[in-house]
């Protein structure tokens, strides 16, 4: 999720300083911390030299472990038809250019997957709104961030780069999340769960990997893209199941 226009004040994220903390024999005391900043994304960039790639693996376990707010859930409204899915969780990115420079964004997100619609809210490490993408039932998408801007598109992947920095294939991640494959893209299939639900696979120029789920589909899934001279993109979502009132 990386900078832009529109850049609000600067908070520090706990989980960079705990990485800091714990790469402590690496980098020299007093070193001064880069802060993520809130508007329209949040961004921690890494610090310089060869302890970039250290530090982005430290901060991205830091994240998924303890490191950030998770927003109110999204509750569905009525019965709906088709696919009803309500999630909260947190997500850590690692772009890594071909450079070797490296670069972290974490949040917490909440996801409701209801009747054909989308809403999906993004947070800070500290739980701040960043944005609310909401997808209607044709695919057209639409971005209200916390400063009041409005975008709409055809689709969310390009909305999704203005706060995330990364182009997430939004529509796929629907079915990804509910545990299927997207209808009508190639997809090679490397492993299968007891409910033969794919848990390895590569889809969408995505390979994606998922370490444990529930009923629903996956509460922890990986995806990665790149390589080649191509920027590597490393996504982690850690996801939490919403209880749904009887």
């Amino acid at each position: 999720m990386s900078g832009g226009p529109g850049r609000a004040k600067r908070e520090s994220s706990l989980g960079e300083e705990v990485a800091q903390r714990l790469e402590g024999a690496v980098n020299a005391p007093g070193r001064p911390k880069r802060e993520p900043s809130l508007g329209g994304e949040v961004a921690q960039r890494l610090g310089d030299g060869s302890v970039r790639a250290r530090r982005a693996v430290v901060l991205a376990m830091v994240a998924l472990a303890t490191g950030c707010a998770t927003p109110t859930a999204l509750l569905p409204t009525g019965e709906g038809r088709g696919r009803s899915l309500s999630r909260t969780g947190r997500f850590v990115i690692n772009v890594r250019q071909a450079d070797g420079s490296s670069e972290v964004v974490q949040g917490g997100f909440a996801w409701l997957d209801h009747d054909g619609q989308l809403t999906l809210d993004l947070t800070s490490p500290l739980g701040a709104a960043l944005a609310r993408l909401e997808v209607a039932a044709n695919g057209s998408a639409t971005l209200t961030e916390a400063n009041g801007t409005v975008t709409r598109a055809p689709s969310a992947n390009a909305l999704m780069t203005r706060v995330v920095g990364v182009a997430v294939p939004v529509a796929s991640l629907r079915d990804w999340l509910a545990g299927e494959l997207t209808p009508g893209l190639p997809a090679s299939v490397d492993e299968r769960d007891a409910l033969a639900r794919p848990t390895r696979y590569g889809q969408a120029g995505w390979q994606v990997q998922v370490s444990a789920a529930d009923a629903q589909g996956p509460l922890r899934l990986r995806m990665d893209r790149g390589g080649g001279g191509e920027p590597e993109i490393d996504v982690r979502l850690a996801l939490q199941p919403v209880p749904v009132a009887p």
